[in-house]
């Protein structure tokens, strides 16, 4: 019977001479040449470091790791100008923007709102008493182009009155881009109107 220690050289020797056996890659050119999908390669600490080193878009572009006043982003030149840094964006908390609401017959059809700042995602949610049906769902344009895709659901809120919820979403709004939103609806209902944006 085999100790403990003699079972342990056995299993060095064995995966040493498995690793004796492998050929060390150590140029880019050698690790993309390599075709082989036998385990018979190594990619050496230099040519490791490079390849870790040279990051590319698929679109081949390299780009490099980068900080420019404590924030972290990525640099289109080896150098690492400042010109050439693009901050890692920042993902934003939903917030509200603004609130439209009418509980009596004194209001408007009509709601205009002009972004404040960039906005990448815009959520616009309609909610309504007795609003069920696509003829109650608002207008909404940006800029003149209107937008559609409204969905639909009832909340279970049913006191007074059945309560329903539309929502749209935009993506990529620019500061000063002006919304319109109309409905004849609006004039005789309760509803609430919100913005909300991130």
């Amino acid at each position: 019977m085999e100790t403990l220690s003699e079972i342990i050289i056995k299993a060095i020797e064995k995966y040493h001479v498995k690793f004796m056996k492998k050929k060390v890659l150590k140029t880019v050119e050698e690790v993309e040449a390599n075709t082989d999908a036998a385990d018979k390669y190594i990619a050496g600490a230099g040519v490791a470091d490079e390849l870790i080193n040279k990051l590319t878009f698929p679109d081949g572009s390299e780009f490099y790791l980068d900080v420019k006043d404590g924030e972290r982003g990525y640099n289109t030149d080896p150098a690492r100008g400042a010109d050439t840094f693009v901050p890692f964006r920042k993902v934003k908390p939903l917030a509200l923007l603004k609130i439209f609401q009418k509980s009596h017959n004194s209001n408007t059809g009509t709601h205009n709102y002009t972004l404040t700042e960039n906005v990448s995602t815009l959520l616009i949610q309609y909610i309504t008493v007795l609003g069920d049906g696509a003829a109650n769902l608002p207008t909404v344009t940006v800029d003149g182009i209107a937008k559609t895709g409204f969905t639909y659901r009832q909340l279970p809120v049913s006191n007074p009155a059945p309560t329903f919820a539309y929502s749209l979403v935009l993506t990529h709004l620019k500061k000063g881009d002006t919304l319109v939103m109309t409905s004849p609806y609006w004039g005789t209902n309760a509803y609430e109107l919100q913005l909300w944006g991130c």
